[in-house]
């Protein structure tokens, strides 16, 4: 999600083969190049939800075996260091979608639910009801969020194209936004981020077997309403990655080329310029 910090950002948790990982890294985004060290989540977990203002970046539930986590903990932008505790999700679970304002974190559809929490994040506490998602019920979706609204998408049965939005500053149920350009047989996990004008969608893999990657992105105008736009591809098929954002840049840092299994896990980082498609 877009964090108001043109040149610094950071990942975090995560799977490394052979186990998960707690490493939070951090890149310099005007400059790219490889990320370094910025501290160490509580413990180590994958699948975990994501979301920052420009001072905060939370991390939030996740799976750290044998059951999943309801931990959220946060780390301050502009200092490295280990994550500290923030409070606890209403219920423990796993694959969340993040989204942000200045001041509110929202985590949607963890656990294959279509429920939506929220913190405020100048503060710490528990997350408390924001509302529900209507047209689809979470299952490795993805969000991303203007300074007023969210989208969120995630690629599941039986309206896999559909993209919904709420309101981040007013509780409720989000409402139908448009299609996505891809994913009209199933997909998941796919990534979003938005520039706060732009909100792009990229990658995923197909939920038919063999469970390909793909590469394709699409953009919607965060501020309207309607079906997203053809952008362009990635430089190849990727799924599950990391994804933070600039008022400039997209950033797609990791993940696997596809869900098949057999897919490679990716260190590579790539970039995309939100203000040309290609």
């Amino acid at each position: 999600t877009y964090s108001g910090q043109p040149n610094f950002l950071g990942v975090g948790g995560g799977y490394r083969t052979p186990t998960d990982t707690a490493d939070i890294e951090s890149l310099n985004l005007s400059s790219g190049g490889t990320s370094v060290m910025f501290g160490d989540l509580t413990d180590e977990r994958t699948q975990l939800g994501a979301a920052s203002s420009s001072i905060r970046g939370l991390f939030a539930g996740g799976d750290p075996g044998p059951s999943n986590s309801d931990v959220i903990e946060y780390v301050t932008i502009a200092s490295a260091g280990n994550g500290i505790d923030f409070g606890n999700l209403i219920t423990a679970g796993r694959l969340s979608a993040g989204a942000s304002s200045s001041t509110r974190a929202i985590f949607a559809g963890e656990n294959k639910t279509n429920v939506i929490t929220y913190v405020e994040i100048n503060t710490t506490g528990n997350a408390v009801d924001f509302g529900d998602l209507t047209t689809a019920s979470g299952d490795k979706g993805t969000a991303a969020s203007s300074t007023t609204r969210f989208v969120y998408a995630s690629g599941n049965s039986p309206n896999p194209q559909i993209i919904e939005y709420g309101t981040i500053s007013s509780k409720g149920n989000t409402v139908t936004f448009g299609d996505l350009t891809y994913g009209g047989t199933g997909f998941r996990m796919p990534r979003a981020t938005s520039n706060g004008i732009r909100g792009i969608f990229a990658g995923g893999y197909q939920t038919a077997s063999p469970n390909a990657g793909l590469k394709r992105i699409c953009y919607i105008t965060m501020a309207t309403t309607g079906n997203a736009t053809e952008f362009g591809d990635l430089t190849g098929t990727r799924q599950r990655q990391n994804c933070m954002s600039s008022q400039t840049k997209s950033i797609q840092a990791g993940g696997q080329s596809d869900a098949s299994g057999s897919g490679t896990d990716l260190l590579t980082i790539e970039a995309i310029d939100y203000a040309s498609g290609g």
